[in-house]
């Protein structure tokens, strides 16, 4: 018995490509997915510089604003940069055009970070200025802290305070048991 030549056995392993080939084809295989790689990076990186840019313009348009809460801007200036930082992790993979933009708000974002807290330094300082009675609330002549108001504003109270004190007389009063009944001399009538 012959076996057949033209079988089977023989179309296998004609089929096979050449020790060469497969190699390039490996090699092949190995750089696409590289490729790969490298453009998912890409636009993870994008969709982060993305977010964090977002965050940045948000952070912008508060930090103009008169009454921010540098705090709270400041922590999340902090979770901005961090972006910045994540999206630029991989910076040899990236594309320069990416990489540029990156680069390019990351160091706006860390300008504003410093900004704010020095900012935040300086209120602190004008803050402990206040608590120690250089500017502000200062004492009157006879010892007693001024409120911030003015003479002039001080008189009003003071004489709204005397007209309400007058117009209530003793007899219109709660009952001497009710403990609502405010104690002569106390502050607690309001002109309201």
């Amino acid at each position: 018995m012959k076996k057949d030549v033209t079988g089977s056995n023989a179309t296998r392993h004609r089929a096979r490509a050449p020790l060469a080939v497969r190699v390039a084809l490996a090699v092949l295989a190995v750089l696409l997915a590289a490729v790969a790689a490298a453009c998912i990076l890409n636009i993870t990186a994008v969709r982060s510089y993305n977010q964090a840019t977002q965050s940045l313009d948000a952070n912008l348009k508060s930090a103009a604003a008169p009454n921010t809460d540098l705090d709270a801007l400041k922590t999340r200036q902090q979770q901005t940069d961090a972006q910045f930082n994540d999206a630029g992790a991989f910076g040899f993979l990236l594309l320069p055009q990416v990489k540029s933009a990156i680069h390019a708000n990351s160091q706006i974002s860390k300008t504003l970070t410093t900004r704010t807290s020095q900012e935040i330094v300086r209120q602190q300082a004008e803050g402990q200025a206040n608590v120690n009675g250089t500017t502000g609330k200062g004492t009157l002549g006879n010892g007693k802290q001024s409120d911030g108001l003015s003479q002039e504003q001080r008189d009003k109270v003071e004489a709204m305070l005397k007209a309400n004190q007058q117009s209530a007389s003793p007899d219109d009063t709660q009952p001497s048991g009710n403990p609502a009944t405010p104690n002569p001399g106390s502050s607690a009538v309001r002109p309201w």
